[in-house]
């Protein structure tokens, strides 16, 4: 198990990094491919790495739904705001003296 943990590991050295791929490997040759497929039997360190990035999937999903509701609460709030602002009466356009609109003639 530790030797995918440095692997994945960011910034470590490049022999550290050969290390952990060459035990890889030597593991991958004392396992046969069944070991890792069949979920009757799988080694411990596979089982701890699907549980590690179920937990690392549950961490994110976690992240996102609060950024999402935050968001969602930010924009419903911009909304009110908004909806707010378009009803003062103060920023309606005000017709003019002659009785035209304010709005530029289309020819």
């Amino acid at each position: 198990m530790a030797f995918l943990s440095r692997l994945f590991r960011r910034g470590d050295p490049l022999a550290e990094r050969e290390e952990a791929r060459r035990q890889g490997m030597r593991d991958a040759r004392r396992h046969p491919l069944g070991e890792f497929t069949d979920p009757e039997f799988q080694p411990a360190y596979v089982t701890e790495i699907r549980a590690r990035a179920r937990e690392q999937i549950t961490e994110v999903d976690r992240r996102l739904a609060a950024t999402r509701t935050a968001l969602t609460e930010r924009a419903l709030g911009e909304r009110e705001i908004i909806l707010r602002e378009l009803g003062r009466s103060d920023t309606l356009p005000q017709p003019s003296p002659n009785g035209h609109t304010s709005e530029p003639h289309p020819g």
